[in-house]
């Protein structure tokens, strides 16, 4: 290995030495785009659609701004010190280990050690804490999965970037249009680097000209299902690398309730039974008929949950849906209903909003799309479904659905809860949250699945 001098002078001549001599690596036109711009500015904001080798190249920087600034003080932070270690860090160690010539100090599970008070650590912000005493003359801090950091958090970060000097970088994918990630890249003291999958040489060429990177298959069969689900943003922030255009917080927008009242699409018939609660809420029951045209059936309070049970079976048979096809909400006092259909011998599905989601969806909704749980994923299936034109919703629905507001934890994608919803609003969505139990599953039929 050359001396630190020696390195920082060939440095100096060309930015891209350290990855291509030390650890031979090559970069495609965004990515030296990327790492040059690390050796120009203090602030750096990497946002790319995936797999586009943003976290390759800033895996290379830490090991370069560690290894040629003595007593430099690196932290990789993410929005859980599980994101960190799995993302940005597993690079680094990768290229650590793989480099053509050695770089020395003490590679460990979650942290490198050069010398004392010399080092670069993991950390996740959901620990602010664990964020202090990093100070001196060389600090570099990057955020991996930025956009996913909760706003609360980054005053921590701040405190961090108090060095004369310090350096920061922020890596993400653009999938929310709020937040210290948005505002960066609009901040003219940041330098922002776009690496979108369009432009990727294994797109261009249609071939694995980088192994491990984004492929063209993956783009086609994207753009084919955002075609069907006209889902713009997501093409946007997972492809482009750019921001979502809509609104923030809407579930379902106006445009694309107006636009399902022309759905026409075959499908076996389904219901959604969302079981009160509280003595204002109602027990709704929603009939999505093989014509997917959505139909509110019932709704009523008041009645103990053998009538409710006796409503629902009844439904059942007389319109004809499968019980498979049946489900109702089994959080709280629904978990009785459940049970009196099934000893009753019509076996409905219980569905718990609160537990994981199941990656049913998949398919539809993206796989690289993640969720605070199951009624998250429901609600955002509904939304793919609607915004492909594939479900009829009447507007008896629309004053509910326009209730249900997008929030999100980390990289999560979360739906507000009920009781948020009953303050604001003094009621809850029940026929909203009914309609999308009425797609707590796919099934065999399903068209999507010609994706």
């Amino acid at each position: 290995m050359p001396t630190a001098a020696e390195v920082r002078a060939a440095i100096r001549k060309d930015p891209l030495w350290f990855p291509r001599v030390v650890l031979g690596h090559t970069y495609w036109s965004r990515q030296g785009e990327l790492y040059r711009a690390l050796h120009e500015c203090d602030r750096v904001a990497a946002k790319g659609g995936h797999a586009t080798g943003k976290t390759f190249s800033a895996a290379d920087y830490v090991l370069e701004f560690a290894a040629t600034n003595p007593g430099a003080q690196v932290v990789i932070l993410g929005p859980t010190f599980e994101q960190a270690k799995g993302g940005l860090w597993k690079d680094v160690r990768a290229a650590y280990y793989s480099a053509k010539t050695p770089i020395g100090g003490v590679m460990g599970a979650d942290s490198w050690t050069l010398g004392e008070r010399w080092f670069v650590r993991v950390r996740g912000a959901d620990k602010p804490e664990s964020l202090h005493g990093v100070h001196g003359a060389h600090v570099l801090i990057v955020i991996d999965e930025a956009a996913g950091l909760r706003d609360e958090l980054w005053s921590a970060v701040d405190s961090l970037l108090a060095s004369d000097g310090a350096k920061l970088l922020l890596l993400f994918n653009p999938t929310r249009p709020t937040g210290y990630a948005r505002d960066a890249c609009a901040n003219p003291a940041f330098r922002v680097v776009t690496l979108s999958c369009l432009e990727h040489p294994n797109v261009t060429s249609g071939e694995n000209v980088y192994p491990g990177a984004v492929t063209k298959a993956w783009v086609d069969d994207v753009r084919r299902r955002c075609d069907l689900t006209r889902d713009e943003d997501y093409w946007r922030g997972h492809v482009l690398g750019e921001f979502p255009a809509a609104d923030p917080d809407s579930l379902i927008g106006m445009p694309d309730l107006e636009a399902s009242l022309a759905a026409k699409t075959k499908d076996v018939p389904r219901l959604g039974l969302d079981v009160a609660r509280f003595g204002s809420d109602r027990n709704v029951l929603v009939h999505v008929t093989a014509d997917r045209e959505a139909r509110l059936v019932e709704e009523w309070s008041g009645q103990d949950l053998m009538y409710t049970a006796g409503r629902l079976m009844r439904a059942v048979r007389e319109l004809g849906v499968s019980p498979a096809m049946t489900f109702v909400d089994s959080c709280g006092v629904g978990g009785g209903v459940v049970d009196r259909c099934r000893e009753a011998g019509v076996p409905v599905v219980g569905v718990d909003a609160g537990s994981k989601a199941t990656g049913r969806w998949a398919h539809l909704v993206g796989r690289e799309t993640t969720f605070a749980n199951r009624r998250a994923e429901m609600f955002w299936a509904l939304r793919c479904i609607c915004k492909s034109v594939a479900v009829s919703i009447p507007r008896d629905f629309w004053a509910d659905l326009g209730m249900i507001r997008v929030a999100y934890r980390g990289n999560d994608i979360a739906i507000r809860s009920k009781e948020d919803m009953r303050k604001e609003h003094g009621r809850s969505p029940d026929r909203a949250d009914a309609l999308a139990l009425a797609f707590a599953a796919p099934q065999s039929a399903f068209f999507f699945e010609v994706l």
